[in-house]
């Protein structure tokens, strides 16, 4: 049960997410992988992990929200498969399927708003890979470094991706929020533009989240310092401040975005806020019960 706070009448976004619930998991093995009712927390079904699979990993969803996607392990050293699970309208799976010819690495995974291609990461070379999954062909960023490309989105006409870029160096001027122009190949660095850098560690300030917006043309940061939560948009062009969409107080457990980029929802351990990013409208959905998310594709 929830009760659910209207604030604007924005439009309430998708009904359900897949997620990692660390709920009764001793922690070593990734957790569960659950379908949620995003208005009410209730746990529509849980997904049996196939044969093989080691671990979950990686998250993304379609624009229908009743097909997803998830990375499961199936090696030590981090090396998995991609599988592809369905719904029906009741939250139940309906289908799950391995998809061929796709290793992921326990990285991040991103679905293009039609539904054709996937970004996904290779931390061990500093790569990132686009797969078009109508033909199995693979696009390629190689850096050549041991880095890694997380929190990926992409822009709604499927040409920009955003990404959060990690070399484990405090000092490195690369690191931080980067977007890449996907209609040229090369070094991830050289074509993409540095938007939000990284800040040095700080344990009550952070950066949890950032997508790119809808049309492209700025970042929105899910951003802590104490018990603040904010998300602000940042210029593409120019890495300004552009304004702020949303305050509140409580640090988020994960942040999951829709694929077309009009809402984020920011998980809490008792509450969702569905954040309208065209409007600035919220809706607060305040369970009864707490959830143990730490990642989520709605």
């Amino acid at each position: 049960m929830a009760l659910s706070e209207d604030r604007s009448a924005a439009p309430t976004g998708p009904r359900f997410m897949l997620a990692h619930d660390q709920f009764g998991s001793s922690g070593l093995d990734g957790g569960r992988l659950v379908v949620m009712e995003v208005a009410t927390g209730q746990v529509t079904q849980e997904v049996t992990r196939p044969p093989g699979v080691l671990m979950f990993e990686g998250l993304t969803s379609a624009a229908d929200n009743r097909t997803f996607y998830f990375d499961g392990t199936t090696e030590a050293g981090g090396a998995g498969r991609l599988f592809r699970v369905r719904i029906d309208d009741q939250g139940r799976v309906a289908a799950m399927a391995p998809v061929p010819g796709i290793t992921p690495y326990g990285g991040d995974l991103a679905l293009s708003p039609d539904g054709t291609r996937l970004a996904y990461a290779d931390p061990r070379l500093g790569q990132i890979v686009v797969t078009d999954l109508t033909n199995g062909r693979h696009q390629g960023w190689l850096r050549m470094d041991f880095a890694a490309a997380d929190g990926m989105s992409w822009s709604a006409d499927g040409r920009k991706l955003a990404f959060t870029w990690e070399t484990g160096d405090d000092s490195s001027p690369d690191d931080g929020v980067r977007v890449l122009d996907t209609a040229h190949t090369g070094d991830p660095l050289a074509l993409s533009r540095l938007v939000i850098p990284a800040e040095p560690y700080d344990p009550g300030r952070s950066l949890v989240h950032a997508v790119i917006s809808a049309d492209g043309t700025a970042v929105q940061a899910v951003m802590t310092t104490g018990e603040e939560t904010r998300v602000s948009e940042f210029s593409v062009a120019t890495g300004s401040h552009v304004r702020d969409l949303h305050r509140a107080t409580g640090r988020p457990m994960t942040v999951c975005r829709t694929p077309a980029g009009r809402h984020l929802l920011i998980v809490g351990k008792r509450t969702v806020t569905v954040l309208d990013t065209l409007t600035g409208g919220t809706v607060e959905h305040r369970y009864l019960i707490s959830v143990s998310l730490t990642e989520a594709a709605c």
